[in-house]
């Protein structure tokens, strides 16, 4: 989630009132309604008769599949601010198959740390420029800078939008520390991904907004400078 990966907005955090535990066994449904926003893919889905929305990172879908899924974190009275419009309730997904999902791996798939989810490192190399600090200087002395604001620049590799009322990005400069290349930053700022940006803002370590949704280091609410 991380993944995580993790486009739409809500009225709280995820351990907030209206936020169900996982929805645990395997569920076989049938695509009704798709809606494609802000690099996320929003599935009306029936299943003997009851209609459930479905929300996971952007994927091809039409009316009439049908596709399996299991886990998954269900958000009660889930505003989105891309489609201006409140969900009674919307289950969030890594991702659902066109296969059918074995009993051993039902609700392993949708487990993932959201700090977690893989993200390929890109062949970028890019100075911090002045007062900045780079990618594997932050993570090789997170503890110093934890709390306090700081100034990074990158190119962004992933922009998911209104996810928890705040866009999400991540960037890389070229530099690591320890295979780690990458920083998440959660801002208000629309952008766009292969844009060099520069951003400021407080460092959080260990940050846990419940679910899943973990991160070892994270930048948030950065506030864009160039």
């Amino acid at each position: 989630m991380a993944i995580i990966f993790l486009s739409a907005g809500c009225k709280g955090p995820l351990s907030a009132p209206g936020a169900a535990e996982a929805k645990q066994g395997v569920h076989k449904v049938v695509v009704d309604e798709v809606i494609q926003s802000g690099g996320y893919t929003y599935l009306n889905v029936i299943e003997k008769r009851k209609e459930t929305w479905l929300a996971l990172p952007a994927m091809q879908a039409v009316k009439g599949d049908t596709v399996y899924y299991s886990g998954g974190k269900e958000m009660t009275d889930f505003f989105s601010k891309e489609l201006k419009r409140t969900f009674p309730s919307v289950l969030f997904l890594e991702s659902v198959s066109s296969e059918p999902i074995s009993g051993e791996n039902a609700g392993m798939k949708n487990n993932t740390h959201a700090g977690e989810v893989k993200i390929k490192k890109i062949n970028v190399s890019i100075e911090p420029g002045e007062g900045c600090i780079s990618i594997a200087k932050l993570l090789e002395t997170k503890a110093e800078y934890s709390g306090k604001s700081v100034i990074v620049r990158g190119k962004i590799t992933k922009f998911n939008p209104g996810i928890l009322g705040k866009n999400w990005i991540h960037i890389q400069d070229g530099s690591e520390f320890n295979g780690v290349f990458d920083l998440t930053i959660t801002t208000d700022s629309q952008l766009i991904i292969g844009d060099t940006v520069t951003f400021e803002g407080g460092i959080t370590l260990k940050k846990d907004f419940g679910y899943g949704y973990f991160y070892e280091v994270i930048m948030e609410d950065g506030k864009l400078i160039k």
